[in-house]
């Protein structure tokens, strides 16, 4: 049986964070606003494959009000959804996903460390 899910994340840029995307640290003035370390991309992935297994979203599995998500990796949080598919008998064959943002040189600095994406994460590779 064939599943699709989707997802979709958005964090409000704010001074003295660091940016994160796909597990990438971008070098950046801003960074994502938000309980855990902001990661949207790796967010809207395991909001993805939440919903390919109608499991709802991030928020039901890591509630921002309990404190041990603070801060937390996102990473983390992918690699416990993908514990969840394999659980559920879910194979990931495909992601595709788009970035947008104000930053101009996000995609430059994204490219350039994209050997990084998904760092403990095997089953899932992301691609810009």
């Amino acid at each position: 049986m064939l599943r699709i899910g989707t997802g979709t994340d958005t964090h409000r840029l704010v001074e003295g964070r660091p940016l994160m995307l796909g597990g990438v640290h971008i070098a950046s003035d801003v960074g994502g606003e938000g309980h855990s370390d902001a990661d949207a991309l790796t967010h809207a992935v395991a909001d993805a494959i939440l919903g390919a297994l109608s499991e709802g979203d991030l928020g039901v599995h890591f509630p921002d009000k309990d404190p041990q998500w603070s801060g937390v990796n996102s990473l983390e949080l992918l690699s416990r959804v993908m514990w969840l598919a394999r659980e559920r008998s879910l194979r990931v064959v495909n992601v595709d996903s788009t970035v947008a943002t104000r930053i101009a040189e996000v995609e430059v600095l994204y490219r350039r460390n994209e050997s990084k994406h998904c760092r403990g994460c095997s089953a899932l590779r992301l691609a810009a």
